[in-house]
């Protein structure tokens, strides 16, 4: 954020201190219209009439945000286990043509004798 500061030395003329921190103002308000979540978030303020109601948006929004992050993790834990099936179900095909290819060898070795 941008800070107030004294007037540095050097400075004779009145316009060259106002150049100098108008383009310091103007390079952070630039900065700040690039931020998307800023516009968002001054835009939503503008919007807001009785300022007591901020409160509320903001315990509204902390609700919803924890809401989100709760279904985010269930979703992850979800996907996890998905992925332990998948390991779950080549091990025991696996196991199962290992046990078929031994007794295909057993039964072969019978038929030899």
């Amino acid at each position: 954020m941008l800070q107030p500061s004294k007037i540095p030395a050097g400075f004779e003329q009145h316009e060259e201190l106002f150049l100098e921190r108008y383009r310091r103002l103007r390079a952070w308000a630039l900065q700040l219209a690039d931020n998307d979540f800023m516009n968002d978030a001054i835009e939503g303020l503008e919007n807001v009439k009785d300022k007591k109601d901020i409160n509320f948006f903001v315990e509204q929004l902390n609700r919803n945000l924890h809401k989100k992050l709760l279904q985010k993790q269930k979703r992850k834990h979800k996907r996890k286990l998905l992925q332990q099936r998948w390991v779950y179900a080549a091990i025991v095909l696996i196991l199962a043509l290992l046990v078929a290819t031994w007794l295909l060898i057993i039964k072969y070795q019978a038929l030899k004798k």
